[in-house]
């Protein structure tokens, strides 16, 4: 069933996208909002009509200045609540993106500005991902999923994406969370991927382990 995306959630699509390097194609976007294409189109055209966005069919969407800034503004919001909720609230790690998520859109400019000194000016959310300024600019993203590593090789993790919320689950019963050291025992060239994660051995699958980024 799909659901009902509003604007500022096409606008930080598009910048998460950018963050990851990746163009916002209508059929990217409806996959990673859960909507159909035609609604992507349908919402990009307004956007672009407003000066948010750079709108041609067929082509990728892209960020103007305005909505870039925009963008910026929700997601530094959203990161700043999770560090909140997961902190101070003790909301468990999986959980706290989607409460984040419910919050950030009735925060005014104040309420950020005072969470953000009462946090102490963080620079990464729980999950591993910056807290951006309020800029026109998107910063890319770096790190490698853990996939890539090779038996033997240690490193520690850099981000998980927030919205994996039952891998997210998954991973914190197992302790493999944003700075934790990850080795590598035993990788075959396909199937799981035995890894050391502080005193124990553990198996992921493969698709697991595409989207836990290392350092």
């Amino acid at each position: 069933m799909r659901r009902s995306v509003g604007a500022e959630e096409y606008l930080e699509a598009i910048y998460q996208l950018a963050e990851l390097g990746e163009e916002a194609t209508t059929t990217r976007l409806a996959d990673w909002l859960g909507v159909a294409p035609p609604s992507v189109s349908d919402m990009a055209r307004r956007l672009g009509e407003q000066g948010l966005v750079i709108y041609r069919p067929y082509r990728p969407i892209q960020l103007e200045e305005r909505g870039c800034i925009r963008a910026s503004r929700l997601l530094r919001r959203q990161r700043l609540w999770e560090v909140f909720l997961y902190e101070h609230l003790h909301v468990p790690w999986h959980l706290i993106f989607d409460e984040a998520c419910s919050l950030e859109h009735g925060t005014s400019s104040l309420t950020e500005s005072h969470l953000e000194e009462f946090l102490g000016h963080p620079s990464f959310c729980p999950h591993g991902y910056p807290i951006p300024s309020v800029s026109a600019h998107v910063t890319a993203l770096s790190g490698r999923p853990l996939s890539e590593l090779e038996a033997g090789e240690a490193s520690v993790v850099k981000r998980i994406p927030e919205r994996h919320g039952d891998a997210l689950q998954y991973l914190e019963a197992r302790g493999i969370m944003p700075g934790v050291e990850i080795l590598v025992i035993a990788k075959a060239h396909e199937g799981p991927i035995v890894v050391r994660v502080g005193s124990s051995e553990q198996s992921l699958s493969r698709e697991m382990t595409k989207i836990i980024v290392m350092d």
